[in-house]
Order: structure tokens, then C-alpha cells, then sequence
């Protein structure tokens, strides 16, 4: 697995245009992959990415993690800020991989959608793909990155007063386009501890994604062993 770390260039027109559209920010992330097998392109690479702001110096940060080695240089000219001190972009291979093991407890960051789906029953008996629709409430969020982890083979571990540890911060809707239809999409980033249950399972999470979205910048799940 790769790991790859852009900082932006703020000043840039088409990183505006990209940060404000989540199918132009696709799209640019896709750009230093080969792409000839079209959209399962990013299937293929298993590429997640996660835009952030650095806290201490406002920049404007985007993390991509993939199997495949990205080529970079076909990025746009000035889509990427020049730094005095650090190489940009940095790339490098995501050793916690090799670190997992049953028991494991790290500290992890998932930028998420966190959805559930309704109108999934018919008439006829026939089941629905029905609708996608955000969960608002805060204990529901937790209560779906609960369910994800028991299905990938991690779970939240506690904070001592009977709370599981992790902090969740809502942001900013994320909005696109899609050919001609609109996309909207609510995400939630999590911060906390888990601990590793299943190795292959929570191995799978870190390199497929979790949750809906992994197109536009959800699902990419970041962990540090402690």
C-alpha cells in the first residue's frame, strides 16, 4: 500500500474549482492513475483519499492511499503549493500494515457517510435498492461506525465511563455533479481508538474503505498503533 501527501495550492484555480466539487476533486485525485479501465479505474488502484486542513499551518492537504504507485507528474502545473522544507508530494509505503495483529489498539481517523437506506420494501414482495439517506443524529453515527467495525473486524474501544472513545465532528456539505444530476453528500469525520479483532477483515477495511462515498473523498480509514 501507498500513501501519498499533497498540499494544495490554495491559490490555484482549478484546486478551487476541485475543492468545491467533489467530482472535480475525483478527478484530479484519478488523474495520477492509469484510468483506461474507466470508472472501476479507482476500484482497481483501490484509491481512498481525504482532503484536510493542517491545523497549525492552514494548509490545504490532501492524503491518497492506493496499491498502485501514483505518477504524480501528471497533476496540472500549480496544482501543487511549493514548499521550502519538505518534499511535495511526499510519498511513502503504509508499514501499520505490517504492525496489525488480534488485540492491536490504535488510534484511527475515518472520514465518513454514514447513510442508511429507506424505501428498500414493494407491494410485490420484491426488495427495493431503495434510497440512501444520512444519519443526523449523533448516537446513530456512532451506533453505524459500531456496526462497520464488527463487520471489519475492529471495535471501539471504551473510555473508561462506559462511552466509546471516539470524537465525532460533522462537516461541511459536499456538494457535485454527476454527468447531470447533482450529488450532495454529509460527512462526518471520527477520531478515536479501536482495538483489532479480525486481522484479514480489518486488513480489507484499510484498503478497500468504508462505507458509501470512497469516490468523493469518504471511507479512508488512517491508524496509528499505540
Amino acid at each position: 500500500m501507498k500513501q501519498s501527501r499533497l498540499v494544495l495550492n490554495t491559490l490555484n484555480r482549478e484546486v478551487g474549482r476541485a475543492v468545491a466539487d467533489v467530482q472535480r476533486l475525483h478527478r484530479l485525485v484519478m488523474a495520477g492513475f492509469d484510468s483506461d479501465t474507466g470508472p472501476a479505474a479507482r476500484a482497481q488502484h483501490c484509491v481512498l483519499h481525504r482532503l484536510e486542513t493542517d491545523p497549525g499551518s492552514g494548509a490545504l492537504v490532501l492524503y491518497v492511499q492506493s496499491v498502485s504507485d501514483p505518477e504524480w507528474t501528471r497533476l496540472p502545473a500549480g496544482i501543487l503549493a511549493v514548499l521550502e522544507n519538505r518534499r511535495n508530494p511526499e510519498m511513502r509505503d503504509l508499514r501499520e500494515l505490517d504492525l496489525i495483529s488480534p488485540g492491536k489498539v490504535a488510534r484511527f481517523r475515518l472520514r465518513a457517510n454514514p447513510t442508511r437506506k429507506i424505501g428498500t420494501k414493494s407491494i410485490d414482495g420484491q426488495r427495493r435498492h431503495g434510497q440512501r439517506v444520512p444519519h443526523r443524529n449523533d448516537e446513530r453515527c456512532i451506533e453505524w461506525l459500531a456496526r462497520k467495525g464488527s463487520n471489519h473486524g475492529f471495535e471501539i474501544v471504551g473510555n473508561g465511563q462506559g462511552q466509546p472513545n471516539v470524537m465525532l465532528r460533522r462537516e461541511l456539505l459536499r456538494r457535485g455533479r454527476r454527468g447531470n444530476a447533482p450529488i450532495t453528500f454529509e460527512g462526518v469525520r471520527f477520531d478515536g481508538v479501536l482495538r483489532i479483532v479480525d486481522t484479514e477483515k480489518f486488513r480489507l477495511a484499510v484498503v478497500n474503505g468504508i462505507g458509501s462515498g470512497k469516490a468523493y473523498g469518504f471511507g479512508l480509514l488512517s491508524f496509528a498503533p499505540i
